[in-house]
């Protein structure tokens, strides 16, 4: 919810509700490596973030600076946002020393692009070839 303090700066009232991990924590605790393997595969890293340290007095600070329409951190004019490495941790999926992608100067056919938005390519051409026009 956005709410404005006495100088007239808008901000966001964060309520931050804490759960109870404890029967969680127990289940890791009880499974051995093979089994937390398994859990890992089906549900991701959740049992990670039971043991995360959470300080909820810096999520209310730095929840006052994120930007909804950018999904990105705002400080006075410049966005924070993950680089690739932070990216590859969250997801889980390292690039594994290949370079992410760069434009190499080849644009895809008509019929890629027109198989990947589910149009025809002789429908694409008309539309490239009006943009052309104007």
């Amino acid at each position: 919810m956005m709410a404005t303090n006495q100088n007239g700066k808008r901000f966001y009232q964060v309520k931050i509700k804490g759960l109870d991990v404890t029967s969680l924590k127990e289940l890791g605790r009880l499974m051995g490596p093979l089994q937390r393997q398994a859990f890992r595969i089906v549900y991701g890293k959740i049992l990670d973030l039971t043991t995360a340290d959470v300080f909820t007095e810096a999520v209310v600070s730095v929840a006052q600076y994120y930007d909804q329409p950018l999904r990105c951190f705002t400080f006075g004019g410049f966005q924070i946002v993950p680089t690739v490495e932070e990216f590859e941790e969250i997801f889980g999926c390292p690039l594994g020393g290949r370079k992410p992608y760069l434009f190499s100067g080849f644009l895809p056919s008509l019929s890629k692009i027109a198989a990947v938005v589910g149009d025809s390519a002789r429908e694409l051409d008309r539309i490239k070839q009006r943009r052309a026009r104007w």
